[in-house]
């Protein structure tokens, strides 16, 4: 990870700005948001970093692309707000980043995780819901993105495509659409319950073992 506000902006800065443009522009089309008005708010976005750097805001394992997303949404929503413009979606955003709502989130991620109809019945089990939050915390890219988005940004899948045009899969990088996503998010929240189930059956909360499936489907 990086360690300097100087090694955040050189990694970040550029790689993100055009998808951090267009995702905003896409959003806020209705809107009298523009050009000039994004590229505010991302000079803001990493004048935030560099105060919550110094004032020991920000996590060590922190996901950059994600935080650094959620700034720039929670700055264009204020913004917006503070015009008048109250409408749905501006509302959700406040509650997607609100850091009160991550209770609301991690349950209703838990309720969406797959499950067999054989095994035990985890999605009211505070236990599984505590577990589930530690998992993402330790959830390889591009799947914690992914899942984070989805959940947390409440992202469509075309949107996660295009602040994700790639990612590294099995040794070589793979280009990424909605469908893409789409699929790929099948496989980590697979993988997702599959290590929630394993901490509660290693913390004797569940009896069953569960079984990792590979990614052709057969077990192993």
């Amino acid at each position: 990870m990086e360690n300097t506000y100087e090694e955040i902006v050189r990694k970040w800065y550029l790689q993100l700005r055009p998808n951090f443009t267009t995702l905003l522009l896409e959003r806020y089309k209705n809107s009298n948001l523009t050009l000039a008005d994004v590229e505010n708010i991302y000079q803001d976005i990493f004048i935030a970093i560099h105060k919550n750097l110094k004032d020991n805001r920000i996590q060590p394992d922190t996901n950059w692309d994600s935080y650094i997303l959620r700034i720039g949404l929670n700055m264009a929503s204020k913004r917006q707000r503070k015009l008048g413009k109250h409408d749905s979606l501006e509302k959700r955003e406040e509650n997607n980043f609100n850091p009160d709502s991550k209770t609301k989130r991690i349950s209703d991620l838990l309720a969406s995780l797959p499950s067999d109809d054989d095994d035990p019945d985890i999605h009211s089990n505070a236990e599984a819901q505590a577990l589930l939050g530690d998992q993402l915390t330790h959830t390889p890219e591009p799947c914690a993105s992914i899942i984070r988005l989805t959940y947390y940004g409440d992202m469509s899948d075309k949107e996660i495509a295009q602040l994700i045009p790639e990612y590294r899969d099995n040794g070589k990088y793979a280009s990424v659409n909605a469908k893409a996503v789409r699929a790929r998010r099948w496989l980590c929240m697979r993988d997702l319950v599959y290590r929630v189930k394993l901490a509660l059956f290693n913390a004797g909360i569940i009896d069953v073992k569960p079984i990792k499936i590979k990614r052709n489907g057969k077990q192993g």
